[in-house]
């Protein structure tokens, strides 16, 4: 989901106009994990999407801070990413402006149940589609939620739900691949994903699986289908618990309780070369904690010298509960 994204070339313009060095033209995420402290609580915040907006990024992500430690909502922070050229820091920001289609379309998934796992993309007519795990008492299934364009104004559908496989307990996290497949970018011809990824519990555990979308079809036809292709598993999963699937191109980032870990839930990548998964590699020490690391994601800046990392843990020095991290990291 690599973009061109133009965020910093207001401040490259502002620095040039006001006589600023530009002593670091490249900007660079933190080798170091930092806390995202501006998307915060005492309460739990987890599973994360993002999308790119101009000069901001929206991240939607849950959190059962309103309910006070009780279910979990979808929730939208829009913030400005700033690289100083002249310093060579970073920091962010609230931003002034507002995503309102993110915002509405978060709402209109709430439910009294909990929502989890976020994530977003434009149909072939543009509209806004969000994708999100709905768990009420002890199943999780994947929900669907639409904007439906009525002139310059939108509508979004009641949430509909999904099950790809017949006979699972659970479905989560959803993700599409192949087909040069951006999730920030309207889908087009040439930019039809392929696969859909997404993990489910079939008695023994979570698996990650993989469904072909068939060709000549809208991708909200084949969600709303009646009957789905035959799922496969990865080739790179274990007798463990592999989960949380999210695909960045041809890079499958997920989260495993596998043996050989730092404990509880580590994260791991795998790269789809020669139509096959390569043996999952774990991010190491540096990023893995002896607590739990949840939901990975990637985003991809123009004019960075790496990506931006994104995930949840438990690990101690948070606010409280589960935090949102990132970190700078560079795939092969």
């Amino acid at each position: 989901m690599k973009k061109i994204i133009y965020l910093f070339l207001i401040t490259f313009a502002l620095s040039a106009c006001f006589g600023s060095k530009n002593n670091f033209p490249n900007g660079e995420f933190p080798e170091e994990v930092q806390n995202f402290e501006l998307l915060n609580t005492p309460y739990d915040e987890m599973n994360m999407d993002s999308d790119v907006l101009y000069h901001s990024v929206a991240f939607t992500f849950s959190t059962n801070q309103t309910s006070a430690g009780d279910q979990f909502d979808l929730e939208v922070s829009t913030l400005d990413i700033i690289w100083d050229t002249e310093t060579g820091s970073l920091n962010f920001s609230v931003s002034e402006g507002e995503n309102n289609r993110k915002k509405a379309i978060s709402k209109a998934s709430n439910s009294l149940c909990d929502e989890r796992g976020p994530y977003s993309f434009y149909d072939e007519s543009g509209e806004l589609v969000m994708l999100y795990s709905g768990r009420c008492d002890e199943k999780t299934e994947i929900k669907l939620v639409r904007e439906i364009a009525e002139g310059s104004n939108s509508t979004f559908s009641e949430p509909e739900s999904i099950q790809f496989l017949s006979e699972s307990r659970s479905e989560m996290y959803p993700s599409f691949m192949g087909g040069d497949f951006q999730k920030s970018l309207k889908i087009e011809e040439g930019r039809s994903p392929k696969n859909v990824i997404f993990s489910a519990d079939m008695g023994d555990g979570y698996d990650i699986y993989q469904i072909e979308i068939p060709d000549g079809i809208s991708i909200l036809e084949f969600l709303r289908s009646e009957e789905f292709p035959e799922a496969s598993k990865l080739n790179l999963n274990s007798d463990f618990n592999d989960h949380f699937p999210f695909v960045y191109k041809n890079i499958l980032l997920f989260a495993s309780d596998r043996s050989g870990g730092f404990g509880g839930y580590d994260l791991y990548y795998s790269i789809f070369q020669n139509g096959t998964w390569t043996d999952p590699v774990n991010l190491g020490d540096q990023i893995n904690s002896a607590q739990d690391e949840y939901r990975p994601i990637l985003e991809s800046f123009i004019d960075y010298k790496n990506d931006m990392l994104l995930f949840s843990s438990n690990r101690p020095g948070g606010k409280g509960g589960f935090d949102i991290y990132y970190v700078g990291y560079n795939f092969p």
